[in-house]
């Protein structure tokens, strides 16, 4: 057990790689770290910033990462060089979250403007996902990455095929969701500011675990 601590500000982010042999995370001091897990120690930090970083992806491979930062830009970086490979200008207020495609080199962005957006880490959008009616909030994987799960301020979950069709619609949630996580057998729990944790149930979501608070912007990983 350890403690990584270097950033000088709040930490809003962090991806594991692949083998998990490393860890990235970014900060409100505008600068990415590059952890190796193994020993305990900072790898490298990455700058290029110049505001707080949002969110934070590494690529299959785990050789790059992507970065979104409220200076509105994508960035991509050289895990192993820290080099800048890419800044994209996204046109967008706000991103909340970047999730990592596996075998390919796509990365989708969740944002204030109610859109998923699949990027190629180039710099090009290659798809736009609109189905939600508010913000969307958080999102993460289905098992085997042939789709995604993503959750909104309209207090829904949607289920998309990554060529952006909607399979699902799962309801339930009395409150934006905040968080959103699913097992390697394909149970979804998710969290709602109304404090309620859920599963999937067909197109509906079992609640419980009412009367508990939440506030902000949570985040959960589960394992099966």
């Amino acid at each position: 057990m350890f403690t990584l601590a270097s950033h000088s500000a709040r930490v809003r982010s962090l991806a594991l790689s692949p083998n998990g042999a490393r860890a990235v995370s970014g900060s409100d001091d505008h600068t990415i770290k590059v952890w190796d897990l193994r020993r305990g120690t900072l790898e490298r930090t990455l700058t290029g910033h110049s505001d707080a970083i949002r969110a934070v992806a590494v690529l299959p491979g785990g050789e790059r990462a992507v970065s979104a930062a409220d200076d509105h830009t994508l960035r991509v970086w050289s895990l192993s060089t820290g080099r800048e490979e890419a800044s994209i200008d996204t046109q967008l207020d706000w991103i909340w979250g970047l999730v990592a495609m596996p075998r390919t080199s796509l990365v989708a962005s969740i944002s204030d403007d109610r859109t998923i957006r699949i990027w190629i880490a180039e710099g090009r959008v290659v798809r736009v996902l609109r189905g939600h009616t508010a913000e969307v909030s958080c999102a993460t994987l289905m098992p085997y990455g042939e789709s995604l799960i993503s959750g909104g301020d309209d207090r829904t979950l949607r289920i998309w095929t990554i060529d952006g069709q909607t399979t699902s619609i799962l309801k339930g949630h009395g409150a934006r969701i905040t968080a959103v996580a699913v097992s390697g057998t394909g149970r979804v729990i998710s969290i709602s500011a109304d404090g309620i944790a859920s599963m999937d149930k067909g197109s509906q979501l079992a609640i419980g675990g009412a009367g508990l608070e939440a506030s902000g912007r949570s985040e959960c990983n589960f394992q099966p």
